[in-house]
């Protein structure tokens, strides 16, 4: 049976209890919560999108209405349903295989990781050209830099796609961009200064990444708030992935007959 806390145990725990800081936000129970300095129920909700919501969690302050237009636009035109995808195809086999939701899409996320596919492809992306644009600020040419990089077997973040040649998100993401007067910064301005270089000499050209990194630096993105950004919109494909992999009549995802199979290593004695 549950027994009251003395004053002692009160005491004791609060010797032990350790101070947090936080420059985000507060909550005082039952009545409000702060959210970078604004009241989330009475200024916040309703007011927000989500877009504007992540942006202001990570800011600290609300965006524009261009930049909250241009950030859905980006979240809109990459959060592809296609379960071929390597993350959205790991938290399809998770739904199949009857997993609960926190582990279905932790496995997309952990796909992520890599620069096939997903945010991280956008992070790698912005890192390549800060790099570009640090030494071109000590001197060194940007064609000199992709002269260099051409020669050499290193893959390029946010240039080339696999198996095709264009990228059909790029027109309406650049399209809301010009729309909201966000098109010509000077990030987006290194990178199609890029695109040209490397279109001649290795024969690639911007995917998707290489734009949404130039873009969330043009309205004051540092590297980590774009890593952030590359980690939430992919996300919500996985919610929608996992529901619809999770139905009672959904169908089991990339199903393998034994014969499918075909065993190369070395035969049993």
């Amino acid at each position: 049976m549950p027994t009251k806390a003395s004053d002692r145990d009160i005491a004791t725990l609060r010797l032990w209890q350790q101070k947090a800081y936080s420059d985000l936000g507060g909550v005082n129970p039952d009545q409000s919560v702060t959210l970078a300095g604004y009241n989330l129920f009475s200024e916040l909700v309703g007011n927000l999108s989500l877009a504007a919501c992540f942006h202001l969690y990570v800011k600290r302050s609300l965006p524009s209405p261009q930049v909250e237009r241009l950030l859905s636009a980006i979240v809109t035109a990459t959060v592809y349903p296609d379960i071929r995808i390597w993350p959205n195809r790991a938290v399809a086999f998770c739904a199949s295989a009857g997993t609960g939701n926190a582990a279905g899409i932790a496995s997309g996320m952990l796909g992520m990781e890599g620069l096939m596919f997903g945010g991280n492809c956008v992070a790698e992306s912005f890192r390549f050209l800060s790099d570009i644009k640090e030494n071109e600020a000590k001197g060194v040419a940007v064609e000199l830099q992709i002269e260099r990089l051409a020669a050499g077997e290193r893959k390029i973040p946010g240039f080339g796609r696999p198996l095709v040649s264009g990228d059909e998100r790029l027109k309406p993401i650049l399209r809301v961009a010009e729309e909201c007067g966000l098109s010509n910064g000077v990030w987006l301005a290194l990178g199609r200064k890029i695109e040209a270089l490397l279109e001649l000499k290795l024969g690639i050209k911007f995917n998707v990444a290489a734009l949404i990194a130039c873009l969330l630096g043009d309205i004051g993105y540092s590297y980590t708030e774009v890593q952030t950004f590359g980690t939430f919109f992919p996300m919500i494909s996985f919610l929608g992935v996992f529901h619809e992999h999770s139905r009672p009549d959904a169908k089991p995802v990339f199903p393998l007959a034994i014969s499918d199979i075909e065993y190369i290593g070395e035969k049993a004695s």
